[in-house]
């Protein structure tokens, strides 16, 4: 998160996403930075820079911290699998999730940690059983920003909206 942080300071897209949240102090997390293509090039900048460290466990440990901060908790997953997992883990450790809607392509059939239902959760107690939880199957590029646009005109009509 501190290097995810840093490149967000350094952008100049008002529009990114990872600018927004540096700006702004909000953590950004990756758990899974160094799977593919961008691990292996931050393996080979380390080779030459002994001083560089990626602590993924310092970061997972500060997931499981930030999920104390707030009586209330919600999740919400696009897709799943590792970030997924950390997230509902954190809630867990923290007494479950109030809110959570999981958007994903996998089936419950599938055994995976993608597929993995909101109900499945409230058996673990990832989420809380009284806890108002969705899960949508369907493409995330289709589906959140459907449910983001749907959220942001509530909350416009309520006027929560500045």
């Amino acid at each position: 998160s501190e290097m995810l942080k840093e490149i967000g300071l350094m952008l100049e897209d008002e529009s990114s996403i990872l600018h927004q949240a540096a700006r702004r102090n909000v953590p950004v997390f990756c758990p899974s930075i160094t799977d593919g293509a961008f691990g292996f090039h931050l393996y080979l900048f380390q080779q030459e820079h002994d001083d560089f460290i990626i602590d993924v466990v310092k970061d997972f440990g500060n997931i499981l911290f930030a999920a104390t901060h707030d009586d209330k908790k919600g999740v919400i997953a696009l897709g799943g699998s590792i970030s997924k997992h950390h997230a509902i883990l954190a809630t867990l450790l923290n007494g479950g999730a109030e809110y959570a809607v999981y958007l994903t392509t996998a089936h419950k059939t599938s055994g995976s940690m993608s597929g993995a239902t909101t109900n499945e959760a409230k058996s673990w107690g990832k989420v809380k059983d009284d806890s108002d939880v969705a899960t949508v199957i369907g493409d995330v590029t289709i589906t959140f920003p459907l449910v983001m646009i749907s959220a942001l005109e509530e909350l416009n009509k309520d006027g929560l909206l500045k």
